[in-house]
This record gives structure tokens, C-alpha cells and sequence, in this order.
């Protein structure tokens, strides 16, 4: 990871990690700390269990969007202060961009969006270790609007619900599921159109 990089090169800085709720900030800070461990990194969870590392080695602490901020702060500022060590990093998740000031410099800030149904599908496949099926995706898409968060939950209800099915090697939304929603969507009522009731919608 570039981030990584630069830390080691500059000594210390940060990377926020903006997102909306759900947009998979816990699945990449945890993508983010693995890394860096295989990199030689002391890797510190704030509010959690650090890893035991000696301050000869490279720190990074890594603060979720639960965290509380001035944690992450005495913790960073503890590190990178007379007998810490020789580099720190921080790596902040938030759910806005404008966050709190950090301790050290912010080298850089990563965007987490709504994935295409092309990367849920890979996601998909990862997961399952099996190929989903184009059904399958454009359910969780509809459902998850895209984030990994939602469409985790509802791969796991799908799951607990008995509608999650092998299909010749691959995965599907059962066919049960698929007629519950098609009952429901039938259910709903017609929209109206508002052409030639402008009188009763000023009223």
C-alpha cells in the first residue's frame, strides 16, 4: 500500500478513510492493519488489543469509526513522542470528511463508495468461494445499494433463511425468496400519475 510507503519514508502521517455508514471502513482498516503487519508493522487497535511489538519496529494505529478520536490521539501522539517509535502511522475511518485534527500529518484521505454490480459479483464470488449467480448479484445490489456492510447482512439472512442455494456449482437466491418478493412487488399499489390533477395536489 502506498500509504504505508510514505510513512516509512517520512518518518509518520496519517490516511482517513471517509465513507458513509456501511460503505466496509471495518473490512478495510482490516485489510489495511494485515498489511501492515506483514510489513513489520506493530499494528495497535485503539480500544482493542495491540499487538506486542517492541517501539524498535514501525507503529501503526488503526482507529475504526466507533473509536473515540482523543484515543487515537494519546495513543498516536504516545508512540511518536521520546522513546516510542521510529515510525508511526494512523489510519482514521469517518463517516465525514471534516474530522478531528490529527497528530500527525495527513499524507492522504481514501473515498469509500457504493461498489458497481461488477465488484459486488467479485466481492460475491470471494466470498462464497463459488460463482454467483447475475441473479443473485442484482439482488444484493438492489438490497445494499451497493456497500459491503448491507450486503453482508443480507447474504447472511439470506443464508440463516434457508434462501441461499447451490445451483450447479454456484450460488442463487432460492426460488421461494425470489416468489415472495415477486408476490410482495405485485402487492404493491399502482403509482398514480399527477398529469391533470395539478387543482388537487395545490390544495
Amino acid at each position: 500500500h502506498d500509504f504505508l510507503v510514505r510513512v516509512a519514508s517520512r518518518g509518520s502521517g496519517a490516511l482517513r478513510v471517509v465513507g458513509e455508514r456501511g460503505a466496509g471502513h471495518t473490512r478495510f482498516l482490516a485489510e489495511v492493519g494485515e498489511l501492515a503487519g506483514t510489513r513489520g508493522f506493530a499494528v495497535y487497535h485503539v480500544g482493542g488489543v495491540a499487538d506486542a511489538g517492541e517501539h524498535a519496529r514501525p507503529a501503526l494505529v488503526v482507529a475504526d469509526t466507533d473509536t473515540d478520536a482523543t484515543a487515537a490521539r494519546e495513543l498516536t501522539t504516545r508512540l511518536a513522542g521520546p522513546g516510542g517509535a521510529r515510525v508511526v502511522g494512523l489510519v482514521h475511518a469517518l463517516h465525514e470528511p471534516a474530522g478531528p485534527d490529527l497528530p500527525v500529518p495527513v499524507l492522504g484521505t481514501v473515498v469509500l463508495g457504493p461498489l458497481p454490480d461488477a465488484s459486488l459479483g467479485v466481492w460475491l464470488r470471494t466470498t462464497l468461494r463459488g460463482e454467483p449467480t447475475p441473479t443473485l448479484v442484482r439482488w444484493l445490489a438492489r438490497r445494499s445499494g451497493g456497500f459491503i456492510a448491507r450486503a453482508e447482512r443480507e447474504l447472511a439472512r439470506l443464508a440463516d433463511g434457508a434462501e441461499l442455494e447451490q445451483v450447479g456449482g454456484g450460488w442463487d437466491v432460492s426460488a421461494a425468496a425470489l416468489a415472495r418478493a415477486e408476490h410482495a412487488r405485485r402487492r404493491l399499489p399502482a403509482r398514480v400519475s399527477p398529469v391533470g390533477r395539478e387543482r388537487d395536489i395545490d390544495r
